[in-house]
């Protein structure tokens, strides 16, 4: 089995497939402070790998994918220290799930494999028991929508959905909703909505969480956030909205502790009217309520193409700026963990 001391040369294997084991012993992983896998060590990996993909060609299991194809993904996901799972769907004879199972015993990852005929799935058994590498893939007789329902929290942000099964369009795309279709986070985006009053925000949220049964945050939140990480406390808002919606907006801010110094809206009478207000009349909108006592700029509304010219007018104005969508983004993003800068959109994605 992996990990026992039963070794046999890499690149150089002559006994019968089915006294063959490949083990992690002499391929032990110097792992770096960051996770990642140390360059001086996936030479090696990717030779056993091979070595499993010869074998397999000698007994007619092997993958009908092409050797770079097969070498450049399990490159990546070796070189990928996420550790999320791996999940293919559509084994044939398990030549690629072997390969996938190795990853999963080195990295420490689930792997699953899944086909709707038995028959496969006997022979990918026979296959990673070859190898001794069976524990270490999870091998499920049915389909993925049965396999979602009843591993559903096992699979969530997996690091490859490698599906080779009906080969339609229709059904591949089928597939990736139903992987996909656990997020982690809910957002209700719009502005105009979720900033109408507090009362209202904090019962949309409920709302949402006791629906999903998930984490949920809304544009309101998101702008919020965005304004107190960039330590902003004087704001410039402007908006494609009518007064009445721009003066409820702004009580809304001014209830969260900010100082609202300006407040402009383009009386735009609908959704399609907000549309069709080019990024270079945000630009001129922008400057033209320059107010030196700001400290930030906000760009309301989740309709518009104000985002366009945000790091633009950055520049142009000296000050931060923020729009509905730029903050929902990073909200969001930070929220789920992730601490990617993202430039070019203004120093809230790329500093914050």
């Amino acid at each position: 089995m992996l990990g026992q001391a039963v070794k046999t040369e890499i690149g150089d294997i002559t006994q019968d497939a089915d006294d063959l084991s490949i083990v992690a012993a002499g391929l032990r992983l110097p792992w770096s402070s960051n996770g990642l896998v140390g360059a001086d060590i996936l030479g090696p990996h990717v030779e056993a790998l091979m070595a499993i993909d010869r074998v397999n060609a000698r007994n007619g299991d092997q993958s009908h994918t092409t050797e770079r194809f097969r070498q450049e993904l399990l490159y990546l996901l070796l070189d990928n220290c996420s550790r999320g799972s791996i999940i293919e769907v559509g084994t044939m004879s398990g030549g690629m799930t072997a390969l996938f199972a190795y990853v999963a015993a080195i990295t420490g990852r689930h792997c699953f494999a899944i086909d709707i005929n038995h028959n496969c799935i006997l022979a990918t058994q026979r296959t990673c028991d070859r190898f001794g590498l069976a524990e270490y893939v999870r091998l499920c007789d049915g389909t993925l929508a049965m396999f979602v329902e009843s591993h559903g929290p096992e699979v969530e942000r997996p690091d490859l959905i490698f599906l080779d099964s009906d080969h339609s369009y229709g059904v591949t795309l089928a597939e990736l909703r139903l992987i996909h279709s656990r997020p982690n986070l809910v957002l209700f985006h719009c502005t105009a909505v979720s900033t109408f009053s507090a009362e209202l925000e904090a019962s949309i949220l409920a709302r949402v969480r006791k629906a999903s049964g998930l984490r949920a945050t809304a544009t309101s939140e998101a702008i919020t956030a965005a304004l107190r990480a960039l330590g902003a406390k004087k704001i410039v808002m402007l908006s494609p909205y009518e007064d009445a919606i721009n003066r409820r907006e702004e009580a809304f801010f001014r209830a969260a502790g900010f100082d609202i110094i300006g407040n402009a809206g383009l009386a735009k009478p609908d959704a399609n009217a907000m549309m069709a207000v080019t990024p270079e009349e945000w630009r001129a909108f922008g400057l033209a309520n320059r107010d030196e006592r700001a400290d930030a700029y906000l760009l309301s509304c989740t309709t518009v193409r104000s985002t366009d010219v945000a790091e633009e007018l950055e520049g142009l104005l000296g000050r931060p700026v923020v729009t509905s969508n730029t903050a929902a983004v990073w909200h969001c993003l930070r929220t789920l963990g992730v601490a990617d800068a993202v430039p070019g959109f203004g120093r809230l994605l790329s500093q914050h």
